[in-house]
């Protein structure tokens, strides 16, 4: 019953997020913001408000459990349950922000608006659909009640999502040529660097330490299911950080517009 009701929350909360900062984004906000930039800021200022409250989730779980394996928090189950329906509701704003970037596809049949929007965000739908399917049972029902520690510190890693969404908006409203743009998009390789790849061998340390071993013999201590869970979110880790080095080098690496009216003045 408790879970049913976190589940209910969850599907209270988001959307009423949206609705709240949709509107005073319309009402209160003088720059003058298109419909896009709206859709776009609204569904990055939810996105950050879950990563917010799965931080401090995890941070709570990982601080209350002594016994890495065997303590429990009611939080732990409580919240998966509460962050569920965040993905179905962050499928249709995604969706939402897509329809009014995109205004050519205003006027098409559902159907092909439909096809446009999974063709662009192919990947972030399979990680939507990842994680309810596969992920969810897991916490809720197949761990067994074990590992709470490690679950809080995976609702932890969710630190990297106000650092995208804060430039990702920043593209949205053309202000990339500004310092801060720069001072964002290189915390955001570095939190996620640490969050996203540096908690795997920090995971496996822990458990080094709990069980008594050497960090080497972890691998070989614990189900193989552990390792093959770790290796399957991990790989795609290295993808996204990819991305965002090669986003980086090409942002660095391209001239400076002083730099082309320089050179544009000596052609003449």
């Amino acid at each position: 019953m408790e879970l049913m009701l976190c589940l209910f929350s969850g599907c209270i909360f988001f959307p009423a997020c949206f609705i709240i900062v949709n509107a005073y984004l319309n009402y209160f906000i003088t720059y003058k913001l298109e419909k896009d930039d709206i859709a776009n800021i609204s569904e990055k200022c939810v996105s950050s408000i879950q990563a917010i409250c799965s931080c401090v989730v995890g941070l709570v779980i990982v601080k209350s459990c002594q016994d890495i394996i065997h303590d429990r928090h009611w939080l732990t189950n409580s919240y998966t349950c509460f962050g569920l329906p965040y993905f179905v509701y962050d499928t249709w704003a995604m969706y939402n922000s897509h329809y009014h970037h995109h205004r050519e596809i205003q006027t098409w049949p559902i159907s092909q608006k439909m096809l446009h929007y999974m063709k662009h965000t192919k990947l972030l739908l399979l990680h939507h659909l990842f994680f309810p399917l596969l992920f969810s049972p897991v916490i809720l029902h197949f761990r067994q009640g074990l590992g709470d520690f490690y679950i809080g510190v995976f609702y932890m890693i969710e630190i990297t999502i106000p650092f995208i969404s804060a430039r990702q908006v920043m593209i949205q409203l053309k202000l990339t040529e500004y310092p801060s743009y720069k001072v964002v998009g290189l915390s955001m390789i570095a939190v996620f660097f640490i969050s996203r790849i540096l908690v795997f061998p920090f995971l496996y340390w822990s458990h080094s330490v709990y069980a008594k071993i050497s960090f080497w013999k972890v691998f070989t201590n614990i189900p193989i299911k552990c390792n093959l869970g770790c290796l399957a979110v991990l790989l795609p880790q290295f993808y996204w950080l990819g991305l965002m080095i090669k986003g980086a080098l090409k942002f660095f690496s391209k001239p400076k517009p002083t730099t082309l009216l320089q050179n544009s003045l000596k052609t003449k």
